[in-house]
């Protein structure tokens, strides 16, 4: 914890179905001074990337998508563009973070502007400018994720978080 600057973390280990740790060390809040317990929530971040791909990669399985479909037969009306001209993106290089979408394509926390819709978030980055053309270059960007979000959505006509319950 104190060589990665971690704050505070729980662990679980169980096997065989017996426990054999469950503590809390660290803190769970440095500025309130609370200690963090075996039960305390933490965000899990970038890990519902795992459960996106999966859920687009058992679609795929289910003949429901295709990982070379265009990201706009699943969005309408989407696309990016490099050099001023149209780009399709697939869902293949969204998975691989191969895109081109600008890792900075959003500020942080966009919730104030586009409230609790991802089919919003996705809509504001329309038509804006690749850092680099499709399938060529690695560029992490969460915005790769939130479109394969918007994706599972729409085809399975379900809330991305129904869908992964």
């Amino acid at each position: 914890m104190k060589s990665g600057d971690i704050p505070g973390a729980s662990v679980l280990i169980v096997k065989d179905n017996k426990v054999f740790l469950n503590k809390g060390y660290g803190y769970a809040n440095v500025e309130k001074k609370i200690k963090a317990k075996p039960s305390t929530r933490y965000e899990i971040a970038s890990n519902t990337k795992a459960f996106t791909g999966y859920a687009i990669l058992e679609l795929a399985k289910n003949g429901k998508l295709s990982l070379n479909d265009h990201v706009s037969k699943y969005i309408p009306g989407f696309y990016m563009k490099y050099d001023g001209k149209k780009q399709d993106i697939t869902i293949k290089q969204l998975l691989g973070q191969k895109s081109g979408i600008p890792s900075d394509i959003t500020s942080e926390d966009q919730t104030e502007v586009y409230g609790d819709s991802i089919k919003n978030l996705v809509q504001s980055i329309r038509g804006k400018e690749l850092n680099h053309k499709p399938g060529g270059t690695f560029e992490y960007s969460n915005m790769n994720y939130d479109i394969l979000g918007l994706i599972i959505q729409n085809v399975s006509k379900e809330s991305y978080n129904t869908y992964i319950k």
